[in-house]
């Protein structure tokens, strides 16, 4: 039997990555003085391409003393017969700086199990023997990301090709979040992750991935009425667009429109537009000769889908609809704010008309617990949480404004880890813009700045980088990207020298480059992070912030 070509760069550079961690962290303090053979690392796998399954071995040979160009000889013996030399291939065999990684290639053979292979120079050699399987299950990718109520394929392929589905079984860890049907398809049910295993109906042989599934997105992101309030006996509309994190069309949705928890979306005229694929723009129309005058509330939301209470801001808006009464309504500087416990604010209120009569305002907080508010409209944060203040008109009940107050931390967020003690937030993912930072956090001040190393405002659309520095106040947190030492934003090839040289010693990094290596989160620079930021730079296998 014969190959029909050899491993493209990009496989072998797979295996070329996984096993450099290794060597780099065995060069520190070997002797060198004596010439000698031995086999540090072996690992056994298939490569899949158009020529079929292969069987690969990768061993990584330490070739102490010998001197770069060296030419190792290979000798793979099975089932106590020497193989010919046209049965196998052997890649990368020549030493380099005391090591050689080589690759070997075979055809799968159903009828061996043991193979001694052998390595060789002009004076020295050293074996090792290795069981190889003759079934076994593959799954092409360890880990899936769907996202909730979507399905995905799940490749795999089977030792020997004759084992199809009906000899194997498909199984979840956790039917809540994903099953597995028709063989292969997995069904993201939802928000978590699962483990899904592929194995013999007798549990010989097996293989396993995870699947994390991840939560669809809605909501209204921009929300406005014309005119503010809507008025009995004036034409009016309402206008919003509503951005869902996939492709959706108004046929997905539900949109209702309320008052007092009575669904009066009849009394309304809507019209939807895509204007982008994630993107809906509605028109609201009240019919003016059947709505009467109150607080009304539009909520959105996916088909048969109740709203959540986290996501109650994100898909209800609510307006007013008044009366030609002296005074039409009042507004707030802000409907949403954050405060430190201990902190007082004012708001301040907008009257309309300007001159009217009765300038009065009841003042009123949802959870007292959390913040209170005085007779004047002075708000005291108490404890850390969330509550809404109201300011009603003393003339018009309908007049009035709710101001969202949250008291937290100068800094919350569930996407990253933010150490107030030593202002740092990490495990920030590479690639990550300003805007998506920003996102993702909750900023207890309403001003704040975003600096680069150099102490330079980034831009939206700039990604964030380990050493970049979050002003808010007198307050300042640097970031940390995992596996960014250099501070670019991204996992590249300039990451992976500088951790390598730092854990053997060269040239150390500073202490914010120490936080970005350390992948693992186990607060040392090990050769787990070495390996982790390489196998993530070659996309073998991805770094989790």
């Amino acid at each position: 039997m014969c190959l029909d070509g050899e491993a493209s760069e990009h496989e072998k550079g797979y295996y070329k990555g996984y096993l450099e961690g290794y060597a780099d962290g065995l060069v520190e303090g070997a002797n060198i003085s004596i010439p000698q053979l031995s086999i540090l690392q072996a690992e056994k796998t298939y490569i899949k391409n158009e020529n079929g399954i292969k069987r690969q071995i990768t061993m990584l040979v330490r070739a102490t003393g010998m001197q770069n160009g060296t030419n190792l000889q290979v000798k793979i013996i099975k089932d106590e017969v020497e193989m010919g030399n046209t049965e196998y291939i052997v890649q990368d065999n020549t030493v380099e700086d005391n090591y050689a990684i080589m690759f070997i290639y075979m055809d799968v053979d159903m009828n061996a199990s043991e193979y001694t292979i052998e390595v060789s120079s002009e004076e020295y050699s050293v074996s090792d023997v290795f069981e190889m399987a003759n079934e076994d299950i593959v799954i092409e990718t360890k880990h899936i990301y769907i996202e909730q109520g979507n399905t995905m394929n799940i490749e795999y392929f089977t030792i020997p090709n004759t084992i199809n589905a009906d000899d194997l079984k498909f199984e979840s860890s956790d039917a809540n979040v994903a099953t597995i049907e028709q063989g292969r398809i997995v069904n993201a049910v939802n928000i978590g992750e699962a483990t899904i295993t592929i194995s013999t109906l007798d549990n010989r042989i097996s293989d396993d991935c995870v699947v994390y599934v991840y939560g669809k997105g809605l909501e209204i992101s921009e929300f406005s009425t014309t005119p503010n309030p809507l008025r009995i006996g004036e034409a009016g509309q309402i206008n919003a667009k509503i951005l869902a994190t996939s492709s959706v069309n108004v046929e997905e949705l539900d949109i209702l429109i309320k008052k007092a928890g009575e669904d009066v979306t009849d009394l309304f005229a809507i019209t939807a537009n895509n204007s982008e694929s994630n993107e809906i723009n509605l028109i609201i129309i009240p019919d003016m000769s059947l709505v009467s005058t109150g607080e009304y509330t539009l909520e959105v939301s996916y088909a048969g889908e109740v709203i959540s209470e986290e996501n109650v801001e994100k898909q209800i808006r609510s307006f007013s609809i008044v009366s030609s009464n002296p005074l039409t309504g009042i507004s707030a500087e802000t409907t949403n704010t954050k405060m430190q416990v201990g902190d007082t604010k004012r708001i301040e209120i907008t009257f309309i008309p300007e001159n009217a009569a009765n300038k009065k305002i009841l003042w009123h907080s949802s959870n007292e617990d959390v913040a209170t508010v005085n007779e004047s409209g002075l708000i005291t944060a108490v404890n850390k949480g969330e509550t809404t203040i109201k300011a009603t008109s003393d003339e018009n009940p309908n007049a009035y404004v709710e101001i969202n107050v949250i008291v937290q931390d100068l800094v919350e967020t569930e996407e990253y880890v933010v150490d107030n003690n030593t202002h740092m937030i990490s495990r920030i993912p590479e690639n990550t813009s300003v805007k998506s930072f920003i996102y993702n956090l909750s900023i207890g001040q309403d001003e704040y700045q975003l600096l680069n190393k150099k102490g330079q405002i980034i831009r939206d659309t700039d990604l964030v980088g380990t050493g970049a520095k979050l002003k808010i106040g007198n307050e300042e947190y640097t970031l940390i990207v995992t596996g960014d030492t250099n501070g670019d934003g991204e996992i590249t090839i300039t990451d992976v020298s500088q951790v390598k040289l730092h854990f053997i010693g060269l040239e150390l990094l500073d202490e914010i480059g120490q936080q970005a290596a350390n992948t693992n989160h186990d607060n040392e620079i090990s050769i787990t992070d070495v390996s982790q930021i390489k196998l993530h730079f070659i996309g073998l296998e991805f770094i989790r912030p």
